[in-house]
């Protein structure tokens, strides 16, 4: 077996006796936490079903090669992010729409270009426009012969169309051991041990993110300010809450992965603090900030941290449905624990 996946063993197990039995379906559900390998697991589908060599995907044959580099005429991706020729992003919409799956459908019924098989890769699935999911079901009730459609969702299948979900054939990912990432990004990187295990447990197994990191290390920097930002909303006022939960809202109508990234980062302090009160400060990951953590967990009750870690899945799941994200955002930051004693006299004084 070639397939140059980290981890995720038994699901490419399933692909791969799937292959070489050539019973592939027509369409495949992948469903895990972002930055897991949904979208790599993905194209080394479309190098399996195009690759030229006996023992695929072989990563190595001409056909593999321009699908890794995205120039492949009978692979595409379909996203809320549009890219320049350059591979740069152009602009970020807020749902896929109608008009995208029309032409994936034009070009699914033209016969492949320069392979064997044209793949379709449909991110964020659960951001398809009521439209264009009802469109795309017409695609998957009667599939053109030589095509594969994969949808990657970053949600549960319940928040899906179930027509949808029923015409795939699901593949559930988790998160890595910490283990395994560290272990592969020690390959591709210079850095020392301490800057690896930190990257390590702040990816919480998600190796895409990992080696976003390591190309990218201003990340980490950008990911500290914005923690910062959530220490001082959970010890400020409501009026501070309330402003943070309008600018968020309006994150959301722009990008909605920022929101997720950020809510991720929500449930990392609660973990931390929930740790730190365990007696387990060993195993904090947001460890620049573990003072302020301290003094936080020394206020905080288990029982309550347990329920904030839940609200916060609540609130995502539900702007993953399209409510009204401030409302929302609002009701979370009203239930969620707040470390200031006098939380709501600000607010008294901006609202009098």
């Amino acid at each position: 077996m070639t397939w140059h996946i980290i981890g995720h063993k038994k699901s490419i197990n399933i692909l791969d006796r799937s292959l070489k039995k050539n019973r592939l379906s027509h369409c495949y559900l992948l469903v895990g936490p972002p930055n897991i390998g949904k979208t790599t697991i993905a194209l080394e589908i479309a190098q399996a079903v195009n690759c030229t060599e006996n023992d695929k995907p072989c990563g190595e044959c001409n056909q593999c090669l321009r699908i890794a580099k995205h120039i492949h005429s009978d692979v595409q991706i379909i996203s809320l992010e549009t890219a320049t020729s350059e591979g740069e992003i152009k602009k970020k919409k807020t749902e896929i729409s109608i008009n995208d799956i029309r032409e994936m459908q034009k070009s699914a019924y033209l016969k492949p270009f320069e392979g064997t098989c044209r793949v379709f890769i449909i991110k964020t699935v659960e951001q398809l426009s009521i439209e264009a999911a009802n469109c795309l079901l017409k695609t998957l009730e009667e599939p053109p012969s030589q095509v594969i459609v994969i949808l990657l969702s970053n949600t549960n299948t319940s928040n899906l169309m179930q027509t949808i979900v029923s015409r795939a054939q699901i593949i559930r990912l988790s998160l890595l051991p910490t283990s395994l990432v560290a272990e592969h990004i020690q390959k591709h990187s210079d850095l020392n041990t301490e800057q690896l295990h930190q990257i390590a447990n702040l990816s919480r197994g998600r190796i895409g993110w990992a080696i976003r990191v390591i190309k990218n290390p201003e990340i980490l920097t950008v990911r500290q300010k914005t923690i910062q930002g959530i220490l001082d909303v959970l010890n400020g006022d409501l009026f501070n809450k309330f402003e943070y939960a309008s600018n968020l809202a309006n994150m959301f109508a722009r990008n909605r992965e920022s929101v997720r990234e950020e809510l991720e980062m929500w449930i990392s302090i609660f973990r931390d603090i929930l740790i730190i009160k365990q007696g387990s400060e060993e195993w904090v990951n947001n460890l620049s900030e573990l003072n302020i953590l301290k003094i936080n967990a020394s206020k905080a009750n288990s029982s309550k941290l347990i329920d904030d870690l839940k609200q916060i899945d609540i609130a995502w799941s539900q702007l993953s449905q399209n409510v009204n994200a401030r409302l929302c955002l609002e009701n979370l930051m009203l239930n969620i624990t707040s470390f200031n004693e006098n939380p709501i006299n600000n607010f008294t004084k901006v609202t009098s």
